[in-house]
């Protein structure tokens, strides 16, 4: 009995010995996990940063005042083209469409900027490159650096989110693209206005620059309910004027255009070189339609050419209307800030188990480069295409389209001035 009481006197002092113990491990433990909480408190209350994929790179600070972010695009293009008259015979070919990378961020929150390269055919060509102040309590926007001339849905609207694999026939024919200027715009209950004043392009700078005269107002609605942003009405006009009478132009302009596809070289459309132009003045119409997947765009626009001596003016013309459907349940998205179509949100993306989403569409499109003093022929497309959307930044599109030209002169690609042009062309695309 002496032994079993001391063996449970023994028992009992272990107990108490281990209860200290485990006591002791639990306030190191509280005093452990308190050191880290002070120490992770200490570095978010000296770190400014954060960092995020979204999907691109990119820094900001935590009040909203400063971010940098890694934007770009590549569009690997390819396809076949072929005609009545031969033109187009071995013009099977792949491209490099955009191959683009910049940046792009805020400094002290109500100052933008943003600067982009295009690497495509082996050549470095810059695109935008501006600095833009945009205060949130302000409605006006102003804008200096390289940019597009705020003219045409189609030409505003990014390439990244157009329906087709290329733009209208007016964008190009008509050379609405960037120019080195100063703009302001805004936009209030639905109205939106961009006005702008510029000269020649960043590789084109000279001791004596052409000058244009940009500007465009455009109407919303959404004419859904309050959350509802699949169902817009939209109208727009605009108008810009250049002058040719400068180093650059050398008072000459040429309107041309290709069969659609931008892999070929050969113009299908040429008016040639014009002599003694003084100026020309572009004035253009747009309208679009989106009711859930069901989309309706068109555009219609006249370029008059001032030439020196005449007061005559000479008159070229074009326009387009093109529909799409998503047959996933989509609809196109809309920015009533900037009157631009933006990103498709896409409903089941491929990389969580869906079928992306898929769009179907066709266009009509017609350009018309003859007048009294040039004779560059009448361009009719008809154009067709399907569209898959794997996620919202990565999509795959399939265009096919045939081109009549008629009445073309001897810068066209027509023989006996007619000519029926056919061709097909896709694209693999990824931004961020």
């Amino acid at each position: 009995m002496q032994i079993i009481e001391q063996q449970n006197r023994q028992i009992e002092e272990l107990n108490r010995r281990l209860e200290e113990v485990e006591k002791s491990g639990e306030a190191t433990e509280m005093k452990a996990e308190e050191a880290v909480e002070k120490a992770t408190q200490a570095q978010e209350s000296t770190s400014d940063a954060t960092f995020k994929w979204g999907p691109a790179p990119t820094i900001m600070s935590k009040d909203g005042n400063w971010s940098f972010k890694v934007r770009g695009r590549l569009f690997v293009d390819g396809g076949a083209l072929g005609d009545d008259d031969d033109f187009y015979k071995d013009d099977n070919a792949t491209e490099l469409r955009a191959a683009r990378l910049g940046v792009e961020g805020k400094v002290y929150k109500d100052f933008e900027y943003k600067f982009e390269t295009d690497f495509a055919n082996d050549e470095a060509t810059v695109k935008d490159a501006y600095v833009e102040w945009d205060a949130e309590d302000f409605p006006v926007y102003l804008r200096v650096g390289q940019f597009k001339t705020p003219n045409s849905l189609e030409e505003q609207t990014s390439s990244r989110f157009i329906t087709f694999m290329e733009r209208a026939a007016i964008t190009d024919a008509f050379d609405l693209n960037r120019r080195i200027g100063l703009g302001v715009g805004g936009d209030v209950a639905g109205f939106g206005y961009d006005l702008g004043i510029f000269g020649q392009e960043v590789g084109d700078a000279q001791n004596n620059e052409g000058y244009a005269l940009a500007g465009r107002g455009y109407y919303d609605w959404f004419y859904g309910d309050d959350e509802d942003k699949s169902k817009l009405l939209h109208f727009g006009a605009s108008a810009r004027y250049r002058n040719f009478d400068n180093d650059v132009d050398d008072s000459e302009v040429r309107y041309r255009q290709r069969p659609f596809f931008h892999f070929t070289g050969t113009r299908s459309v040429d008016t040639g070189t014009i002599a003694d132009a003084d100026s020309d003045t572009f004035v253009g119409g747009e309208f679009a339609w989106v009711s859930g997947p069901f989309s309706l765009q068109g555009e219609a626009a006249n370029t008059w050419t001032q030439l020196d001596g005449n007061s005559d003016l000479d008159n070229l013309w074009g326009g387009y209307v093109g529909a799409s459907y998503f047959l996933t349940g989509e609809h196109r998205n809309y920015s009533a800030s900037s009157g631009t179509f933006k990103r498709v949100k896409v409903l089941r993306p491929v990389q969580d188990g869906g079928h992306g989403a898929w769009e179907i569409g066709a266009r009509l499109d017609y350009i018309d480069l003859n007048n009294k003093s040039a004779k560059g022929g009448e361009q009719y497309s008809t154009i067709a295409g399907v569209t898959w959307y794997l996620n919202d930044y990565i999509r795959m599109m399939l265009n096919g389209a045939v081109t009549k030209v008629e009445d073309a002169g001897p810068n066209s690609a027509a023989d006996g001035s007619n000519n029926t042009i056919w061709g097909v062309g896709g694209r693999v695309q990824v931004d961020w």
